[in-house]
């Protein structure tokens, strides 16, 4: 049986990292769908910080180029959070819930301190 490669043999490595958000709604967890140039960590970061998401759970970084996948939610998390400290920027409801969620329960109240 012969093998067929999913990677594109042009591409460039970096382009093959992606990440998959779970996001929630009505009690239902799905990954949200994205284009193929915003699946970057900086989208990601983005779309958590301006509440993009309804209710962001998980953050999945999948690497094409070496067939791995690593949770990457907490790395996120701080991300969104320095994002706005650095940028004197307000979370989100959805965003102050997520770094809440993975960071601790007062995380978000940093951006403001």
């Amino acid at each position: 049986m012969d093998r067929i490669s999913l990677q594109p043999c042009d591409a460039n490595p970096t382009d093959l990292i992606v990440h998959l958000v779970l996001d929630e709604e009505g009690g239902r967890r799905f990954y949200r769908e994205t284009d193929e140039t915003a699946g970057d960590r900086d989208t990601i970061v983005e779309n958590i910080l301006r509440g993009v998401y309804l209710r962001p759970i998980r953050v999945i970084e999948v690497d094409l180029a070496r067939g791995l996948t690593k949770d990457v939610t907490m790395d996120v998390a701080s991300s969104v959070l320095e994002r706005a400290r650095t940028q004197e920027r307000s979370l989100s409801v959805a965003a102050e819930r997520f770094v809440e969620a993975v960071l601790g329960r007062n995380a978000s109240i940093r951006v403001f301190d």
